[in-house]
């Protein structure tokens, strides 16, 4: 007979778990639940702090859902060895963590096979007025912060991935009626449209009101996961985005009775980091953060669990994704981005600032707070355009740009190896370029570049000049034992 003041081990295939409350364990942290496979948690059993779930060859979107609720706030979902199918994006709205057995072991896969109209309900012109917007659109997981706006959140050792297609929605690149799989991990903070309590947006009333000014918090961490974003019915789509991670958005509002497009995101404070994940066949970003604010922006208002602005990136691998790192309008952020290989990228690593400042200045958005870039010993191949850029769209110091031991392997005509828009300070050192392309470094308007201890001798501009630096505008370059640097 099992004791019931000790911790639950796995059940037997095919025996419930029992409801009765009187058998909970006493401290919940001991408590392992188990689930046979498919079974679902009857609503009376109490919250454990460890769920462990094994795939039932169907649909397990349901099953996956108990265990989320089952193991409760701070809890963790293990998911066993094998493939889980589901035919619904799974929502988490309470802090989680979720766990495979191996990247090569588990797998979790949105089939359309298991939905006769396509994976995920279609959007309404309804729904674009309410939160229901993105609980609708298509993703494999979407972590939904809480009204306490705050959510921590973990994802590690499992592939995720898709076959077949969706129903119809907004896609950013394809507009209404895309069919593909918008993201495989979405995570949204708590107002999900960026209204005040009188259901205003910044742009409905111009201006940002203390309300509006108030944030989301999000730590989220990943490790040891496969983004697969190859459709695995060979006649559908590949997803638009791996990560994707925004406070909220602001779609259109009314000028004179007329609808105008906004696409205004809402800020989150966020702290995430990646380490030995991998990222492939993404149609445009495998991790895209949209204006991420540190604790240190005096403009926005930050709720008790506030945390540092960062998105970290190590040991991750990336390939065929237009752009590898996408990150819009960032505030007093570090970003890290090192021991990275990324091939056949348009743009590895993109940071920008002040988009958003320069765009939306009518409704009085604030220029961001310095941010930090630090791109460390990765190596580039293949790409399109940039292999790393930074743009500063107000053309104000607010990135402070290092990047130091990386190798950038140049393939075409049209790319550089790193580009800088408007920068100040940002300094190069000990990198190497080599291959056929526009230029290693292009500059416009970037102020006091450093370049030190890095070689060109290996590339191959093909540029009008022929220099291996390129410069534009008021671009002042300062430079310390480079090899084969002219510009």
């Amino acid at each position: 007979m099992n004791d019931p003041t000790q911790p639950r081990t796995a059940l037997p295939a095919g025996q419930p778990l029992p409801t009765n409350r009187s058998r909970r364990p006493a401290a919940l942290f001991f408590c392992l639940a188990a689930f046979a496979a498919g079974a679902l948690v009857p609503a009376t059993y109490a919250r454990c702090d460890k769920i462990e779930l094994s795939p039932s060859g169907g649909d397990d979107t349901d099953a996956i859902r108990s265990a989320i609720e089952l193991a409760g706030p701070d809890g963790t979902v293990e998911l066993r060895a094998g493939t889980f199918r589901i035919s619904e994006s799974i929502i988490v709205r309470h802090s989680l963590t979720i766990k495979g057995a191996g990247r090569n072991q588990t797998t979790v896969i949105a089939d359309a096979s298991l939905a006769p109209g396509g994976i995920y309900p279609n959007i309404s012109e309804e729904e674009r007025t309410s939160i229901e917007f993105f609980k609708a659109v298509p993703a494999v997981f979407i972590f939904h912060v809480a009204e306490n706006r705050f959510g921590r959140y973990g994802l590690r050792d499992l592939t995720l991935g898709v076959s077949g297609l969706t129903e119809p929605h907004f896609d950013g690149l394809e507009g209404d009626g895309s069919e593909r799989l918008f993201a495989l991990v979405l995570v949204v903070g708590s107002d999900g449209f960026w209204h005040n309590s009188a259901g205003e947006s910044p742009t409905d009333i111009g201006e940002i009101d203390a309300e509006h000014r108030v944030l989301s918090t999000v730590r989220f961490r990943c490790e040891d996961v496969f983004f697969d974003g190859k459709n695995r019915d060979p006649g559908a789509p590949d997803i638009f985005r791996g990560f994707f991670m925004v406070g909220g958005i602001v779609f259109s509002h009314y000028e004179n009775g007329e609808e105008v497009e906004d696409g205004l995101p809402k800020p989150v404070n966020g702290n995430v980091s990646f380490r030995k994940c991998r990222f492939a066949d993404i149609a445009e970003g495998g991790i895209f953060a949209s204006s991420v604010i540190g604790r240190g922006d005096p403009y926005w208002t930050f709720g008790p669990e506030a945390v540092e602005g960062a998105v970290v990136v190590r040991e991750c691998d990336f390939e065929r994704a237009p752009y590898a790192v996408l990150l819009y309008d960032l505030s007093d952020t570090r970003v890290v981005v090192e021991h990275c290989p990324i091939r056949e990228s348009d743009v590895g690593v993109y940071i920008s600032n002040d988009f958003n400042a320069e765009v939306f200045a009518w409704i009085g958005y604030p220029e961001t707070a310095m941010c930090t870039l630090l791109v460390r010993d990765s190596v580039f191949r293949d790409g399109g355009f940039a292999d790393v850029w930074v743009e500063e769209f107000q053309r104000g110091h607010t990135v402070d740009a290092r990047i130091r031991d990386c190798q950038f392997r140049l393939e075409g005509d049209g790319e550089v190896g790193i580009r800088f828009d408007g920068t100040q300070g940002a300094l190069v050192r000990d990198c190497e370029f080599s291959g056929p392309g526009e230029a290693g470094i292009y500059a416009l308007d970037a102020e006091g570049l450093r370049l030190d201890d890095n070689n060109f001798c290996d590339l191959e501009p093909s540029n009008p000049e022929g220099t291996t630096v390129v410069v534009d505008g008021t671009t002042t370059i300062v430079s310390h034992h480079n090899d084969c640097l002219d510009f």
